[in-house]
């Protein structure tokens, strides 16, 4: 049974695709984001084996290799799908340290709406870097050309409210955070998200496979033109 319930069809807007590409860095106060890509592996697998930003990833374990690095990276920035995600590298604009990286992944399975995820270097943690990078990449996000009337079933939930079948609703972007990131929660609130769900799932970290984890579901609506 799906974790939201019954879905129906409604229609909304979503940026056109493929999404626009090459694409422009972007400046923040500190930060420089630019599209991540396969010039970033190096930087990609230090962060994605530090154990403390590791037990924040679906997989609970450090990357074996670089191969393993390398293949994630081609899902979310390899040939033909960064024509589909929006998917950054976080630099320090004073040094051009690697941060971090995140973006808009794609679509998520149980909300239909595009989904925000990050992850940065545990040095950097409480300085707001991910509110800082995230914000403008969000601010991006929305900037996009859109596509409008278009259909998608969903259950009400992830709207936040009660919903018609074939009712047009805001667009929105959707993140889920494990109920103990409190770190993250944060982040989420400090970019306007709401909470509109926990659910609990089978936990799939190494380590911890068979236990039960409680998700946190935000989501944020597209700010109206």
């Amino acid at each position: 049974m799906d974790a939201l319930g019954p879905k129906i069809r409604v229609k909304t807007t979503m940026p056109t695709l493929p999404l626009a590409t090459p694409r422009a860095s972007i400046e923040t106060e500190r930060l420089v984001l630019r599209p991540l890509s396969h010039e970033d592996l190096s930087d990609y697998h230090a962060l994605r084996t530090q154990p403390e930003v590791v037990e924040y990833m679906s997989t609970g374990r450090a990357d074996r290799d670089l191969d393993e690095t390398r293949a994630v990276l081609d899902r979310v920035a390899g040939p033909g799908r960064e024509a589909a995600t929006f998917v950054w590298g976080m630099r320090l604009a004073a040094t051009g340290e690697f941060v971090g990286a995140g973006g808009v992944y794609g679509v998520d399975a149980r909300t239909r709406w595009p989904s925000l995820g990050y992850y940065v270097r545990c040095e950097y943690w409480g300085r707001g870097y991910a509110s800082e990078a995230m914000a403008a990449v969000v601010a991006a996000w929305w900037r996009l050309p859109r596509s409008p009337g278009v259909e998608m079933e969903l259950n009400p939930s992830s709207v936040g409210r009660a919903v018609a079948a074939g009712e047009e609703v805001p667009e929105r972007l959707f993140a889920f955070i494990a109920s103990t990131n409190a770190g993250s929660i944060g982040v989420m609130r400090k970019l306007g998200f709401c909470k509109f769900k926990d659910w609990e799932v089978l936990d799939s970290r190494a380590g911890y496979e068979g236990q039960m984890v409680t998700l946190v579901g935000f989501l944020l609506q597209r700010p109206v033109e």
